[in-house]
């Protein structure tokens, strides 16, 4: 029969850097039908507000070629007042901060428009400028904000874009908000890894033991 000792710190430490790791690295969309896909293309779970005058929006409206998979929103309300796209963010809350991702493709000729914003606050403001650097071969580019939301914002917090284009479109896929983890337990779950791996190398933790008959 033979000794074989098992270390305790090292599982611990194993298990606390795992943790952190998805602290950091895997947080949830909390958009509804992010990319337009539910029903086989649609923009279910949000809330559309036609202009006033003009209003043209509705999944793949333009021809674009979508950003992924097989549909987008696209805008082209051609009088200048923007159709609105909204959704509540119900598990967003005050004080928290957030990513906040989208591509957009900007079919732009002047007249074209895109107004972003989360919680209040504007993240993009776009009138008449073609997406040129950064877009992929199909001219969707990327924007990426970080945002808190106010502490005393009155509402739930909702994302909204607002937009058209006289002579094109203007398309959005893919959005996501995901929340930003605090600075603060991400790395207290570090530190207790750190501390783990430490004794495990000091000897200062209990070792498990089994034995195994020959």
């Amino acid at each position: 029969m033979r000794i074989v000792s098992v270390s305790i710190p090292a599982v611990v430490a194993s298990l606390l850097i795992s943790v952190s790791s998805q602290n950091l690295l895997a947080q949830n969309n909390l958009v509804s039908n992010p990319g337009f896909e539910d029903n086989g293309g649609s923009f279910s779970s949000w809330t559309f507000t036609p202009a006033g005058v003009g209003s043209f929006a509705d999944v793949n409206v333009g021809g674009l070629i979508p950003h992924s998979d097989n549909n987008y929103f696209g805008f082209a309300s051609a009088a200048g007042a923007p159709d609105t796209l909204s959704q509540v963010i119900a598990a967003a809350t005050t004080g928290a901060n957030y990513d906040i991702n989208f591509w957009v493709n900007t079919a732009f000729q002047p007249g074209g428009f895109l107004n972003v914003s989360f919680a209040g606050q504007t993240l993009l403001n776009l009138v008449g400028q073609p997406l040129v650097a950064g877009t992929d071969a199909n001219g969707w580019a990327n924007f990426d904000f970080q945002v808190t939301v106010p502490v005393d914002y009155a509402s739930t917090p909702d994302i909204t874009f607002a937009g058209g284009s006289a002579n094109a479109v203007v398309g959005i896929d893919d959005v996501s908000v995901t929340q930003v983890p605090e600075v603060s337990s991400t790395f207290g779950l570090l530190g207790l890894a750190i501390l783990g791996m430490g004794a495990l190398f000091k000897g200062s933790f209990f070792r498990g033991v089994r034995t195994v008959a020959k």
